[in-house]
């Protein structure tokens, strides 16, 4: 009988779109290194941009799945991490499936209809980054999925839970939802304030 602790992420899937690129191209999109931003629409471009250009890595990602895969990864057993979030029914949504299956990752994706999968633009200049997020369907997931059978299980499941965050500008009450049930049955939640953005946007001022 396995006594790994099961931990239960939520967060916001993306298909990162990375490249290595150069200052112009940064400056071209208004952006700076070590930082993460929400896109906007002078930054849409970016994505066709990079895929006619620069030659990118597709990489299944947004940072808790990322962490979530990497842990997963460290403990090396089955059904030791589950994921949840939402992505389209697409292509791209796919390619986030088969991305964390191959890494032993449990998903639990909430696939919603007519919104594409969401994706990130990972611009690398001297072992730097910038970000650019675009969320699409990720923040469409619902508490609705959350209080689905699967996710309950996965819940009641998990002795940790772990989400960037990321997930409060559209699922505060997913997040407080994990966060009853966490404090109710004295298991331990952690959350990434996770980019500088998050902290002059509601629920922070609101």
């Amino acid at each position: 009988r396995s006594m790994t602790t099961k931990l239960f992420c939520f967060g916001n899937p993306l298909l990162d779109v990375s490249a290595d690129v150069d200052q112009a191209f940064l400056d071209k999109y208004g952006v700076k290194l070590n930082n993460a931003i929400m896109a906007e629409e002078k930054h849409m471009p970016v994505f066709e941009d990079l895929a006619t250009n620069h030659k990118p890595l597709y990489i299944a990602g947004g940072a808790t799945q990322n962490s979530a895969r990497v842990a997963q990864w460290q403990v090396n057993e089955p059904g030791a991490v589950t994921y949840t979030g939402a992505i389209g029914k697409d292509k791209f949504g796919e390619t986030l499936k088969s991305a964390a299956a191959a890494d032993g990752l449990t998903t639990l994706y909430n696939e919603v209809d007519g919104v594409p999968t969401g994706t990130c633009a990972v611009l690398v200049n001297s072992n730097e980054r910038s970000l650019i997020a675009n969320l699409a369907a990720s923040e469409k997931y619902t508490i609705a999925w959350t209080q689905s059978e699967p996710v309950q299980k996965a819940i009641s499941a998990a002795g940790m839970f772990y989400m960037a965050g990321f997930v409060l500008t559209h699922s505060a009450d997913t997040v407080m939802h994990i966060a009853k049930h966490s404090h109710d049955n004295n298991k331990t939640m952690i959350m990434n304030t996770s980019a500088p953005f998050l902290f002059e946007v509601p629920p922070f001022f609101a």
